[in-house]
């Protein structure tokens, strides 16, 4: 078998749904803090004071490792969609849990699963700036060190 630390999205994938426990663990593990930015940006304040955002990341894992057979997406993005949906299940039961609501709520739920789509939306195009802004600095730092160097030419002729 392939070590499946080092390979490409689509092989993990492939190991995963053939089994192989490894590569789902790689796989997950890869979104990990993705899903701990979404928990910790979009858990109301009522419940974070009730539990911590790395153990609804912990119970999104453990699900998502149990249920990895059930997902059907082929591509990155969609395996991110599909752990923001039971990320957004895990955080609706807890506040069900924790205010008292022993009832399923769908409304909840899609309201709940829409701010985390809209929090990953929003972190997406701010990583996207981000990388942009570094661009522009490492172009910046370019034309200055090709300033520098002309600068010690004429100098120095």
């Amino acid at each position: 078998m392939q070590q499946p630390d080092d390979s490409s999205f689509e092989r993990l994938l492939d190991l995963a749904r053939a089994g192989d426990e490894k590569a789902i663990g790689v796989l997950l593990v890869r979104y990990r803090s993705y899903l701990t930015v979404l928990a910790r940006v979009r858990i109301d304040r009522n419940l974070q004071a009730k539990f911590d955002q790395s153990d609804v990341v912990q119970e999104t894992m453990i699900q998502a490792n149990r249920d990895f057979h059930q997902f059907r997406g082929t591509t990155e993005a969609a395996l991110a969609k599909w752990l923001r949906t039971i990320l957004g299940s895990r955080k609706a039961i807890l506040t069900r849990h924790y205010f008292g609501n022993c009832r399923r709520d769908p409304k909840l739920e899609q309201r709940l699963q829409h701010e985390l789509d809209n929090s990953s939306l929003q972190m997406n195009r701010a990583l996207s700036g981000l990388g942009r802004i570094l661009d522009r600095q490492e172009q910046l730092g370019d034309e200055v060190g090709r300033r520098r160097v002309w600068i010690r030419q004429v100098w120095h002729d």
